[in-house]
């Protein structure tokens, strides 16, 4: 009896905290329109508002491909975040478009929260967007005329007939480079994910961007902020990787807090310190040029040891 009424507590709490995060979290998605021409633009921004980075830190941003259900992403902005007493709230624009005739569905997008740890998350969704594509509408172009019979008069057939055909040409013009725009731009996707892919895959991109680091010149303090931010980010997104948890709009604490990696003591110890650092270097106006190679041998020993704990490779 006492283990029933244990469990019915039990699921009690938890429905309360979940109550509790639906409704204390705000997620929407909106668009600056809902209709538009082929070709034409529209501006999506996500939005998470009342976020708690203490009692439900997100864990996963929502990760828009770069084409999906007819649409195409043109620019994808970075994710804003304001920070004020302890409650975040986060942006992120996108610009899509679409050569797709027809009713389109921009799909829910997922935001993933923990309640207490990342082993216990809870995912919220953003709403639908119906959006409606039209067909081009060229009858307003400055050089387009409606095609008629032609007219046979003695003096003005043969002029009616190259004007016809200069219309024709125009058209074939328009709709040829329209064609060639789009199938470039599908490449070019295509192969921006395809060299994606083979870097998630692989430590020896992180290594390799570690070395170029290593070989900059630092001549001023602007020159070192810059070193520092690259060199933090940098170790953020192969953590990101290679953990498929996304840390990169994180405050320190909250990837302190994510980080629950059984890392070796001095590493973790060094790697900590290193941070600490990075803040200190870009968000105060401290020069700090010292020991730059122990910076990168901290961070060069902090992913290497990511990638045994990840691989299980001693």
């Amino acid at each position: 009896m006492r283990a029933i009424n244990f469990s019915i507590l039990f699921l009690l709490v938890e429905t309360f905290q979940l109550f509790s995060l639906l409704q204390a979290q705000n997620i929407n998605a909106s668009v600056n329109r809902n209709s538009i021409l082929i070709g034409e633009q529209i501006k999506l921004v996500l939005t998470a508002d009342n976020v708690d980075v203490k009692k439900h830190p997100i864990v996963r941003w929502p990760q828009i491909p770069d084409a999906f259900n007819h649409f195409e992403v043109i620019e994808k902005g970075k994710i804003d975040t304001v920070s004020k007493n302890g409650v975040n709230h986060y942006e992120q624009t996108y610009i899509l478009t679409s050569f797709d005739e027809g009713s389109w569905d921009i799909p829910a997008f997922n935001v993933l929260f923990s309640k207490r740890s990342t082993r216990n998350p809870v995912s919220l969704h953003t709403p639908s967007i119906k959006i409606k594509v039209y067909p081009a509408d060229i009858s307003q172009l400055k050089n387009y005329h409606d095609i008629k019979d032609i007219v046979q008069t003695p003096e003005e057939s043969d002029h009616s007939q190259t004007k016809t055909n200069s219309v024709i040409g125009l058209i074939a013009v328009i709709v040829l480079i329209i064609v060639l725009w789009a199938v470039l731009k599908r490449r070019r996707i295509k192969s921006k994910t395809l060299a994606k892919k083979e870097m998630l895959n692989s430590i020896d991109w992180i290594l390799e961007q570690l070395t170029l680091l290593e070989k900059k010149q630092i001549p001023d303090k602007d020159a070192v902020k810059e070193y520092y931010q690259q060199l933090y980010q940098l170790c953020r997104q192969y953590f990101s990787i290679e953990f498929d948890i996304n840390v990169l709009y994180c405050t320190t604490e909250e990837w302190m807090g994510i980080l629950g990696v059984e890392l070796d003591k001095e590493n973790k110890a060094a790697f900590y310190e290193l941070a600490k650092k990075a803040d200190s270097v870009r968000f105060a106006d401290r020069d700090i040029a010292e020991n730059l190679n122990e910076e990168i041998s901290t961070a060069r020993n902090f992913v290497k040891a990511l990638h045994r704990l990840k691989t299980g490779k001693s």
